[in-house]
């Protein structure tokens, strides 16, 4: 397993590692509704040119399995998700296996999974858990869990 996360090219290294900027670009900026992810990882291009949105993997039965990015280059597939409670966090690790055995049912153009989950509720004290639950799927390459902020300024200093 480590291999294959050792293996993530060295730009999405770089994104995955943004959580912790006060000023967040791509992946850890993304917002909560799906309209609103799209554009602010898209605009990228310049490090992804072949980036899809709302990617359609191989059909498994009458299910048509459909993930929020996709790069071909890199056979990688970038699921996103948006937790609002403590328990739809936790509820998080299930939706990856379900979507771990959707997309990856028959062969297909991708072969890694990125998880992305923005953590509405703040249960920081989760994430190792929940990542560790989402890293144990053969497919999933890393977890990446973000909470919003505690609270937020304007520039004078004053909470909002």
């Amino acid at each position: 397993m480590s291999e294959s996360r050792e293996a993530i090219p060295e730009a999405i290294q770089r994104e995955l590692r943004a959580e912790a900027d006060p000023h967040p670009t791509t992946f850890s900026a993304l917002p909560r509704a799906r309209h609103d992810r799209e554009p602010a990882l898209c605009h990228d291009r310049l490090h992804f040119p072949d980036l899809k949105r709302e990617e359609y993997t191989p059909p498994v039965g009458p299910i048509q399995p459909r993930v929020d990015f996709g790069i071909p280059s890199l056979r990688l597939l970038i699921e996103a998700k948006f937790a609002r409670t403590r328990s739809t966090l936790k509820e998080t690790v299930n939706e990856i296996a379900q979507d771990n055995s959707n997309y990856f049912a028959t062969p297909g153009p991708y072969d890694r999974l990125l998880v992305f989950v923005s953590d509405n509720a703040g249960h920081s004290e989760d994430h190792a858990q929940v990542r560790e639950g989402m890293r144990k799927y053969d497919r999933v390459v890393d977890a990446v869990i973000v909470s919003r902020p505690g609270h937020v300024t304007d520039e004078a200093g004053k909470a909002c």
